[in-house]
């Protein structure tokens, strides 16, 4: 067991009171959960920013991990993980396809995309609203990383799910792999604290690219996946 201070993400007088620019968190923390999901396939699935604390890394020797009053270390930002009772283990064929998957959206290759989501488990005729629940864009689209969709796009999108329901939308998560609902989770609360922290989406999908394009290329020794 052991203390630390530190500030939540999501209060930035706290943030700087404790010497931690929040520009410098958001990058961080993409990259922290990044490398859970794409690399070591052991992801916290609940990182609101009750669970989430930032100060500056403690300096050598410190031991009791408050870092000398205000957070304040010599080095540069550290996150820390709180409350890890909801954590996902992801075998590591799943680790490999979700990372695979995510290269392809960001990549904008649908082909790609499509194999990796059903190696996933992920019925074909959901790999659009998939693709969309993920990136904000249909897959397909030529807008640029980051960016929002054309006019055009958002036209026909409105026009395709004009009649989906909360009953349609149940249907469509609950064709889902369980590991991806955990996942969406964990990605959503990090969006969310990106976006508070003043990140922006194009810096976050770069982050999850750099980190997707090693685990898509990285096989590690066999793991238990966690019960369906």
């Amino acid at each position: 067991m052991e203390w630390v201070d530190g500030a939540k993400l999501d209060d930035p007088a706290a943030l700087l009171a404790a010497g931690v620019q929040p520009a410098e968190v958001a990058p961080l923390l993409t990259a922290t959960f990044s490398a859970m999901v794409f690399e070591h396939g052991f992801v916290h699935c609940d990182p609101h920013a009750g669970n989430l604390l930032a100060r500056r890394m403690p300096q050598a020797g410190a031991r009791d991990g408050r870092g000398g009053g205000g957070g304040g270390g010599g080095g540069g930002a550290q996150l820390v993980l709180l409350d890890h009772g909801l954590y996902r283990r992801l075998s590591e064929d799943y680790r490999l396809a979700y990372a695979q998957l995510w290269c392809a959206l960001l990549a904008q290759d649908d082909a790609a995309g499509r194999a990796a989501a059903s190696a996933l488990g992920v019925p074909p005729d959901d790999y659009e609203t998939l693709a969309i629940a993920l990136t904000f864009r249909p897959p397909g689209s030529r807008a640029p990383l980051g960016s929002g969709m054309s006019a055009a796009e958002r036209r026909a999108i409105r026009a395709r799910y004009a009649s989906v329901g909360p009953a349609e939308v149940n249907a469509f998560l609950g064709r889902l792999p369980r590991d991806m609902l955990f996942v969406m989770r964990t990605w959503g609360l990090v969006r969310s604290l990106n976006r508070a922290l003043g990140g922006t989406t194009r810096q976050r999908f770069v982050t999850m690219a750099t980190y997707a394009t090693r685990g898509a290329h990285r096989r590690r020794p066999s793991v238990r996946a966690e019960p369906a």
